[in-house]
């Protein structure tokens, strides 16, 4: 199987997949072959667009001042499923944030147990609306973030969710 793009005689780009296969004749050689293609250059397009998009929306998750991370069903953050807020508040590198219980490695130990029943809860359809705990950066600095937890969308086989958080470190502080 293979793909060929082709300019037609309107001058539109064409993407044609191929498929060939061999006629084998009674003496058990080759006689011919048979090779047969389809046009896929709308599928392709469609799947240009979708990444664009995903690209797109990713930017926008990306910048958002919001601490953002990706969790799956067991609550283990998914590999690169944090935005660069997130990654500056709790003084982590981009790959070093993937793979982790989301209590276990973010949340101070004082409030794990409490985080880790709530997220739960939110896995098993619950809504827990926002609350305030404290979280903990790489460095072991405690910060205080207001969070939720939202199950998102599937886009394939997995179920996600979507922690979304603020530091109100300061707010609660003065």
């Amino acid at each position: 199987e293979y793909e060929n793009t082709f300019v037609n005689a309107r001058g539109e780009r064409r993407v044609i997949t191929w498929r060939a296969a061999p006629v084998i004749g009674p003496d058990g050689q080759v006689e011919s072959i048979v090779a047969g293609g389809i046009d896929i250059t709308d599928r392709q397009l469609l799947e240009e667009e979708k990444e664009r998009e995903r690209e797109f929306l990713n930017a926008i998750a990306n910048e958002a001042p919001s601490l953002l991370c990706l969790i799956d069903a067991t609550g283990r953050v998914e590999p690169n499923a944090t935005n660069k807020a997130f990654e500056a508040a709790l003084e982590y590198a981009p790959a070093d944030t993937g793979g982790h219980l989301f209590w276990e490695r973010y949340v101070d130990p004082g409030d794990a147990e409490e985080v880790r029943a709530l997220l739960q809860a939110a896995i098993a359809g619950e809504q827990i609306g926002e609350h305030d705990h404290r979280w903990v950066t790489s460095t072991g600095r405690l910060l205080t973030v207001a969070w939720t937890c939202t199950p998102l969308p599937r886009v394939d086989e997995r179920t996600v969710f979507l922690i979304s958080g603020v530091d109100v470190t300061e707010r609660k502080r003065r």
